[in-house]
């Protein structure tokens, strides 16, 4: 159960979007916790902040259209 003022680390097996890490990072703020990071086992880097020529959504534009942008991503293997 996370109460107000918990400091939450959020694992994850993969993160490319971001669309389940901000979900999760969103419900730990309603819960007035603060997410110190997110870690991952698989980070596919090709999302993090692509070109718009290529059509992929870009993790870094959802992470802070959602006031994310604060809260470190890292992966142990990222491809």
């Amino acid at each position: 159960k996370i109460k107000e003022g918990d400091r939450v680390l959020i694992i994850d097996d993969l993160v490319a979007t971001g669309g389940t890490l901000s979900s999760a990072i969103s419900l730990v703020k309603m819960l007035k916790g603060t997410v110190v990071e997110c870690a991952c086992v698989v980070e596919l880097k090709m999302f993090i902040d692509p070109t718009i020529e290529s059509g992929l959504p870009s993790r870094s534009k959802l992470f802070q259209q959602l006031g994310h942008q604060d809260v470190p991503v890292w992966g142990l293997v990222s491809e």
